[in-house]
Formats: C-alpha cells, structure tokens, sequence
C-alpha cells in the first residue's frame, strides 16, 4: 500500500547546492533553478510500486494476476514499469484488492 501522507518540509531551510540529473539531458544546480521566491524540489517515482506491492500481497505472478482478475497482462505490465497509470473501474479493483486481498481471491473463486 503506498503512503497517503506527504512529510512536510522544514519551511526556510537553506538549500544545499546540488547536481541532478534532469529528463531532459542536462544536469542542474541549485544556481539553474533558484527562484525568487525559493525552490521546490520533488522526486517522483518513475514506476507504480503501488500496482506491484498490490499484486505480490496475493502471492500470483503477473500471468496468474492478469488472468484472474481480467485484466490485460499487457496493461498490467505497463502498470508495474510505470508506462501508463490504471484508471477508472481498472483503478477501484486495485483499491478494492489492496484493502482485502483474500476477500477478493474469494470472491473471484465463486464467481
């Protein structure tokens, strides 16, 4: 289950100077990202951990997984790289499973 609380920074902490890597190439400063009113740094994870740790509590291989709930192997797939993000009915069964997985390999096995 991923985390639903955000630490909060320390506000009015001085920045170290750093050296980043960026998307797009380049490496960047403290100095090429300074603004005038400070500087908010974030590191997004580039894949979904959440769809991953989700699947490995049900103990099931990506195959088995796909499979036993309807879900495309090839979008379960793209989940776990972090490629496209579940949405819509996809996204509430994940929820749904990560809340109670036995519950819902229970349910599926009387359907």
């Amino acid at each position: 289950m991923v985390s639903l609380q955000t630490p909060v920074c320390e506000f009015g902490t001085p920045a170290v100077d750093f050296a980043l890597p960026g998307v797009d190439g380049r490496t960047w400063s403290l100095a090429d990202c300074r603004g005038e009113k400070g500087l908010l740094v974030m590191f997004i994870c580039n894949h979904c951990p959440y769809v991953k740790a989700v699947r490995e509590r049900t103990g099931l291989t990506q195959e088995e997984f796909a499979a036993t709930f309807a879900i495309s192997l090839g979008a379960l797939r793209h989940w776990e790289r972090g490629d496209r993000k579940p949405r819509g009915t996809a996204l509430v069964l994940l929820n749904v499973i990560a809340r109670d997985p036995d519950a819902v390999l229970r349910a599926v096995e009387k359907a």
